[in-house]
């Protein structure tokens, strides 16, 4: 089955512990963690990079105490609205102009002449 890479998941029960500290762990202490890792990797194999950095962060600024799996996907779901509404810019088109075709011969004097200022 697909999961989340074994680095991210480590990084994300740091990450907790390191804001919940001994609740995050009594939360897994009858667990086997290895097998809750997995299951989380797998679980949350359906959202990028960016979506578990931002409900991370929303965890740390307002979730008090340590989420669950399924809540933690919730968190997940309600950050990938935003991205998915996100508007990209098209690059943007340069267009040559007298006045910058002029700098450029400029420069390029400069630059024949080794005077660069």
């Amino acid at each position: 089955m697909a999961a989340l890479p074994t680095t991210w998941i480590n990084a994300l029960f740091a990450k907790f512990q390191q804001f919940y500290g001994q609740d995050f762990v009594r939360k897994w202490a009858s667990n086997d963690i290895e097998a809750t890792k997995t299951e989380w990797a797998e679980k949350l194999f359906q959202f990028d990079r960016e979506v578990l950095r931002l409900a991370v962060e929303y965890c740390s600024e307002n979730v008090p105490k340590p989420p669950s799996l399924p809540e933690f996907i919730a968190i997940c779901k309600s950050m990938k609205p935003a991205r998915e509404h996100a508007v990209m810019l098209p690059p943007p088109k340069f267009e040559k102009t007298d006045y910058g075709m002029q700098m450029l011969d400029e420069i390029k004097k400069l630059v024949a002449k080794k005077r660069v200022i």
